[in-house]
């Protein structure tokens, strides 16, 4: 388990062993310590501090890729800064809110009209049936109109009765009312055996 410090110190440790030996060439030696910088500026991009509490996660490197665990699909996934926020919002439903992981979907695609567009996280009641959808978006892209059209459009085949938008800075969560086609945003995010029964309270 690495939190983002942990793991910046092994890759250190990486670098360290994988310095050329005396007699190779120089060339080789600075193109090291490059690969070495841009790699380190880009995970302080990709896993900037979000809104969130802080958890440790499983990353490493492939073929020049960083990787990280996801425990739901349970396989490593290229790190990128949505993946980062993904990542950092199933944890807190999982943690922290009482969420079932068995009960998660990820990249769960969408069966409105043949759309081939992939549901970022889906949550299910404990009959199987989908509640709540929840997109995920870069720290950098605002919430915005047209991000929650995107997530409406995403549950026309899904017809949820809950909505989250989040960026990691900003979260935002509304219960739909299909009879009179309309939402109420949330004071809060749910904890799940309110979810599930409906103890939520509007603004």
């Amino acid at each position: 388990m690495y939190s983002f410090h942990h793991y910046c110190y092994s890759s250190f440790l990486l670098f360290i062993f994988t310095i050329p030996k005396i007699g190779e060439s120089e060339e080789l030696f600075i193109f090291s310590v490059t690969c070495f910088i841009i790699t380190g500026m880009s995970l302080i991009d990709i896993m900037r501090p979000l809104n969130l509490p802080e958890y440790s996660f499983h990353i490493t490197n492939v073929d020049g890729k960083e990787m990280i665990f996801d425990s739901i699909r349970r396989k490593y996934v290229k790190l990128t800064p949505e993946e980062w926020v993904r990542q950092n919002f199933i944890r807190y439903l999982v943690k922290d809110c009482g969420y079932p992981s068995g009960l998660l979907g990820v990249e769960v695609l969408s069966p409105f009209n043949k759309l081939k567009k992939r549901v970022d996280v889906l949550v299910h009641n404990r009959e199987g049936r989908p509640i709540m959808i929840v997109e995920c978006k870069a720290p950098d892209v605002p919430i915005n109109e047209k991000v929650f059209d995107q997530i409406v459009c995403y549950n026309m085949g899904f017809k949820v009765p809950y909505l989250v938008v989040t960026n990691g800075i900003d979260h935002y969560a509304c219960k739909i009312d299909t009879e009179t086609n309309s939402y109420g945003f949330l004071l809060v995010l749910p904890l799940y055996e309110e979810l599930i029964h409906s103890k939520v309270c509007l603004e």
